[in-house]
Formats: C-alpha cells, sequence, structure tokens
C-alpha cells in the first residue's frame, strides 16, 4: 500500500466518523474499501482482450478515492 493510500485511507475514516452509519445509509455514501476497489481492477484488466498501452476512463464522479488508488496499483505503467 502506498503513503498516498495510507493517507487516503486515515483521511476517509476521518470523514465517516463525522456522520453515523445511519446517517451515511440515508444519504447513500458507501465508501468503497480498498481491497475490494482492487480487486475489481484485477478483475477489469484481466477481462481486456488487447494489450493495453494506455487506459482511458470516464465517469464524472469517479474522484480520487479507492478505485482511482486502484488503478494506480493495478496499472503501475
Amino acid at each position: 500500500m502506498t503513503r498516498e493510500e495510507q493517507q487516503r485511507e486515515r483521511l476517509q475514516a476521518q470523514v465517516d466518523a463525522g456522520k453515523t452509519q445511519r446517517d451515511r445509509n440515508q444519504l447513500g455514501q458507501y465508501a468503497t474499501p480498498g481491497p475490494l476497489a482492487t480487486e475489481v481492477v484485477r478483475s477489469a484488466r484481466a477481462l481486456l482482450r488487447t494489450p493495453h498501452r494506455g487506459l482511458s476512463f470516464m465517469d464524472p464522479a469517479f474522484g480520487t478515492g479507492a478505485f482511482y488508488s486502484a488503478l494506480l496499483e493495478v496499472f503501475r505503467r
């Protein structure tokens, strides 16, 4: 785990601690656990049919959370 990911997880824990689980559920706020995001990205990479020379994605809600961190880890190049 990178230093940046460790810091991101600490900050996420602080944000999560600011609201109860019930409040977050009512607002639809769910932080994806890092290991789950990494497995999803690894599975997606395994489904690629051609060698990747670059990676492009578009999701306006993507942010810099667990999935972005997982992309950086799994697609290091």
